[in-house]
Formats: structure tokens, C-alpha cells, sequence
């Protein structure tokens, strides 16, 4: 995305950008970080514009490798709320806060600008479901649904990483634009060729013919993951009521998909991975449109999104279905865990 891109509109939102730092410099007498655009791969110098909260860190906390809550080092990641780019080229932001720190304290997997949700069961922890929309996979068959159901169940999408419980969104769009989804997560308590057995046997052979004559079918692979109990507490790090699109004819509450930040810790055991909490989360955008599973958009297609239809008595059917598919998932994940200093690297993650 270039610069020209982001120039300062007050009608329209201001991103949260997360940087990976480089280091920090002063330019006329201003202190700014230089670093990596994590979302799109530019290089750029932000600064903090003036704001009048006294609670607000400045860059030199980040700086100062003293610093027990903030210092945060080349390779460290800081995101920062609300930004345009000025007139010079580089980045005004209204606040920072840290993302991912470096050393010691370093073992978070920042992903930048992927399609998430936080989701909050009736019972239980909310929980982050990551979608890989570059996993997407068009299917025409049963034998095509099967074939990517199963890479998805397996982790075997984008080099096996899927941290967490993985799952997928069947997602069907006709001509008409109309949206036919399933939703389903990895039964750990079974072989995944079992449990894929029952998904299909669940599914009415009409689907399949349909599959085989009539619009555009995919498998997008997902991964849930659970919140960890400091996420939990500090609102400020796991944002669910970004994520609430509103009820579905149930009166459930429908969580939806938006362009997001997070950050997800490995947990270990015997000096292995052992599984993964989400520890932050939080949208792009603040209060964005975001979309039900079905509306995940991808290199193959980008269903529109009606909110007032989708929720309307006409739109009853899709978000009938999709409801059902939810609420017989089943989510089995790390929801409480403690990061811990460990000498291994995270995989990079390879959703987007």
C-alpha cells in the first residue's frame, strides 16, 4: 500500500499499524521508530503526535532497555492506533503499545492484518479463529471437498502451520450472489479420517450436486485458538465487541470476521510446543463492518455482505444454516496458559 494511500481523511477511519522495529532515530528534535510495516512490507518511520493524555507512553519508553513494560529492541513489534501519513512521507500515530517485545520476553507470533474473530461461546472462554484466506481451496466435487477438508483437519495448508484446533469454512456463492456455509472444527477425541467421515455424512447429497453444476465452492482452511488469561483481563488486548456483527434468528450472537492484529504465544512442554493462546487481538480498524464466516473474502471470490439482508426474515435460511453449523463444532484448545522465557523460535506464521 503506498503512502499517497493513507494520507489524513477525518471521514475515514485510521488504521492500527504494526511495525517491526528497526530502531529508533530523531529528526528534528522528534523521536521516531524505524521499522517494517507488517502488513504490507514497507519501510517506515512513525512518530506519536501531540495528545494531552497523561497516560500515554512516548517512544522513549520503547527505547529504554530498562523499561520492565515496554522496552521493545530491534526485532521487537509495537503497534500503533490511529494513523495517516503527513505531508513528508512517515507515519502520525496516536498511540502506541507493545505487541511483541524482544530478548527474554520474546516468544509471541505477530500476524498483521488477517481475517479474525473472537468468538464467545455460551459456555467457556472466548476464542480467536484465524481464517487462511491464501489456503483457499476451490472444490467441484465431493472428492475435491474431501481432499481439502482433510489437508485443512490435518494442518497441512501453507507448510502445516495451524495453531491451535483447525477447522474450515465451506463456503458456496451463486450466481445471484446468494451465500450457502458450513463451519466445522477438528473432533479431537476422533482420527481426522473419522471425523470427516461424519462431516460428509452429515451434509445432503444435494449439496454435492450442486457443488458439481452451480456456482463457486471453496474450502478455507481456520484455526482456533484459545485466549490466554492476562488477554482475557486486559480488555485493551482482546477487543470482542469489534467483532459482534449482531443476532441471528435464534437471538445467538452472530461474531464476525474483520481485518485484525494478534498475537499468538506458543506454550511448552519438555521443551516442545505444546500449543498456543491468543494474546492479543484486536481489529484494524476501529468499530469495522465485519462478516460472517461465509463472507470471508479470498483470491476466488468476495461475496457481498448485506447486513440488513442478512438478518432480515429473507435472510433467515443462510444464517439458519450457518448458526446450525456452528453450535455443533467442537472447539478443544488451550484457554489457560503462561508464557514463558524459552530459547526456541515460534514458526513464522503463513496465514494471509
Amino acid at each position: 500500500m503506498a503512502f499517497s494511500n493513507l494520507k489524513k481523511n477525518r471521514r475515514d477511519p485510521l488504521p492500527s499499524v504494526a511495525v517491526k522495529v528497526e530502531g529508533y532515530v530523531n529528526e528534528d528534535d522528534r523521536q521516531m521508530v524505524r521499522g517494517t510495516r507488517l502488513d504490507t512490507g514497507e519501510d517506515v518511520q512513525v512518530y506519536l503526535r501531540a495528545d494531552k493524555s497523561p497516560k500515554r507512553p512516548s517512544l522513549g519508553d520503547f527505547a529504554n532497555p530498562e523499561h520492565p513494560q515496554l522496552s521493545t529492541a530491534r526485532g521487537g513489534t509495537i503497534l500503533f492506533d490511529g494513523c495517516y501519513t503527513d505531508k513528508d512521507g512517515n507515519l502520525s500515530a496516536k498511540w502506541p503499545s507493545c505487541m511483541n517485545r524482544t530478548g527474554k520476553n520474546a516468544n509471541g507470533i505477530v500476524m498483521a492484518g488477517v481475517m479474525a474473530r473472537i468468538a464467545v461461546p455460551k459456555k467457556g472462554n472466548p476464542y480467536l479463529t484465524i481464517a487462511n484466506q491464501s489456503g483457499a481451496t476451490v472444490v467441484r466435487s465431493r472428492e475435491d471437498f474431501m481432499g481439502a477438508a482433510l489437508e485443512a483437519l490435518s494442518k497441512k495448508v501453507n507448510g502445516g502451520f495451524a495453531p491451535g484446533n483447525p477447522g474450515f469454512i465451506l463456503r458456496g456463492v451463486d450466481a445471484d450472489g446468494d451465500v450457502f456455509t458450513v463451519v466445522r472444527n477438528n473432533d479431537p477425541k476422533i482420527s481426522v479420517e473419522d471425523h470427516l467421515g461424519k462431516i460428509v455424512a452429515d451434509l445432503d447429497d444435494a449439496l454435492f450436486d450442486y457443488m458439481e453444476s452451480q456456482g463457486v465452492w471453496e474450502v478455507i482452511p481456520t484455526a482456533n485458538i484459545g485466549t490466554g488469561q492476562f488477554a482475557r483481563e486486559n480488555a485493551r488486548h482482546i477487543d470482542t465487541a469489534s467483532y459482534l456483527v449482531g443476532k441471528n434468528p435464534k437471538g445467538d450472537d452472530v461474531y464476525g470476521f474483520a481485518k485484525s492484529n494478534v498475537v499468538i504465544n506458543p506454550v511448552y512442554k519438555d521443551n516442545k510446543v505444546d500449543g498456543f493462546f491468543a494474546k492479543h487481538a484486536t481489529t484494524v480498524f476501529f468499530k469495522p463492518d465485519g462478516v460472517p464466516p461465509g463472507y470471508v473474502p479470498t483470491t476466488n471470490v468476495n461475496p457481498k455482505f448485506d447486513k440488513e439482508q442478512y438478518f432480515s426474515p429473507t435472510g433467515q435460511q443462510e444464517a439458519e444454516a450457518e448458526s446450525t453449523a456452528d453450535s455443533t463444532q467442537t472447539v478443544d484448545m488451550t484457554t489457560e496458559a503462561t508464557a514463558s522465557e524459552h530459547p526456541l523460535e515460534p514458526e513464522e506464521p503463513s496465514f494471509g
